[in-house]
């Protein structure tokens, strides 16, 4: 890569107070030197907004924007967007770490050739309730580099299989394809990061991936979006399986591989929403549990999808026998058992499900 190549970093910010300092430090003791810091304070009702304005004041290459109305983080990232002046553009959330040579591993590794995106993995850290690190669990790729359309999209399915290409900060955009394109963060409940990717995707042509890990992404027990009630859980899922599909179709490249792993992504999804309905914010009874369990068990994509897959895990073999004979009381046993384990057990359930 071109020695001094800038990096627009995108930082949004909501009452971050705790931790944003740690996440802007990381940052700014990248040795890739060559970067701008955009903090978008998103109505902080804490002290971030201060921080924000403390760090602007220490380092020239931070700039801060505070926004009217609290928007949400895509939103926020979208503002950011419009900002950016630099010829590549990530992302990093305010209570997160990167390592200090994150970038400047990834420039280097890319060889001089100007890949339209470049893809690392991460590290996940888990968090008590009281701050304390309890685990960590790291998400690795193999180091590799595809410079032609087609080659990459075939890689787009191991990225989603390993649940690394749903995120935007372990992604460096080429700005001005995102910006030409009019590429943005849709205000979803859920996978807004998913869908800005995919949507990107269409566009480039060439990509690198790095064995790096060096994103640390902090998961705290008492933020943790799977104790989080989203009432378009499944639609938002299935949204997301049935667009990787279409793309798939679109390109060409559907194969059984391709299927497999969107057919047990699907089936997933499916046993997390069964999990979710018995949350009391549904406000489900069994009789609406029931009602729901059977209107999507016609759903035409379920037969098309995870009924034809290799569902892989015993437990979805399981459950996809339920579906495909109607057993429904069996299939709202397994959900109000998982609903128990996340209940009970939600550190276990946080590392070892990956169903989220």
């Amino acid at each position: 890569m071109e020695d001094g190549l800038l990096l627009s970093i995108v930082m949004p910010v909501y009452n971050a107070e705790k931790y944003i300092d740690k996440a802007v430090k990381s940052v700014l003791s990248q040795t890739w030197r060559s970067i701008e810091l955009i903090l978008v304070n998103d109505c902080s009702t804490d002290g971030s907004g201060k921080k924000c304005e403390a760090w602007a004041d220490r380092d020239e290459r931070v700039r801060v924007f505070h926004l009217d109305q609290n928007s949400g983080a895509g939103r926020a990232r979208n503002f950011g967007i419009e900002k950016a002046s630099g010829t590549y553009l990530t992302f990093v959330d305010s209570d997160d770490e990167i390592d200090p040579n994150l970038y400047e591993t990834l420039f280097n590794g890319c060889d001089g050739y100007p890949y339209d995106v470049v893809v690392w993995g991460l590290t996940e850290r888990y968090y008590n309730e009281t701050g304390a690190v309890v685990s960590e669990n790291v998400l690795y790729l193999e180091d590799a580099a595809y410079r032609t359309a087609e080659d990459l999209r075939r890689r787009v399915i191991d990225l989603e299989s390993k649940t690394l290409f749903g995120y935007q900060w372990n992604h460096l955009y080429k700005l001005d394809i995102v910006k030409a394109h009019n590429i943005r963060f849709m205000p979803y409940h859920l996978y807004e990061d998913y869908f800005f990717n995919l949507a990107y995707i269409e566009y480039v042509s060439s990509m690198a991936v790095s064995s790096c890990t060096g994103y640390c992404y902090n998961k705290r027990m008492n933020q943790s979006l799977t104790k989080q009630f989203v009432a378009d859980y499944f639609t938002l899922s299935r949204k997301r399986v049935q667009s990787m599909a279409e793309a798939y179709e679109r390109w060409g490249l559907m194969d059984e591989k391709v299927r497999d792993i969107l057919g047990q992504r699907y089936l997933r999804y499916y046993f997390s929403a069964l999990m979710r309905n018995n949350d009391p914010k549904a406000e489900m009874d069994h009789a609406g549990r029931r009602n729901w369990v059977k209107k999507t068990l016609k759903d035409p994509f379920f037969r098309d999808v995870a009924g034809r897959c290799n569902a892989g895990a015993l437990y979805l073999k399981i459950l996809r026998g339920m579906m495909k004979l109607h057993l429904i009381e069996g299939c709202l046993l397994l959900g109000k058992m998982l609903y128990l384990v996340r209940t009970k057990m939600p550190r276990m359930y946080a590392e070892k499900g990956q169903i989220h």
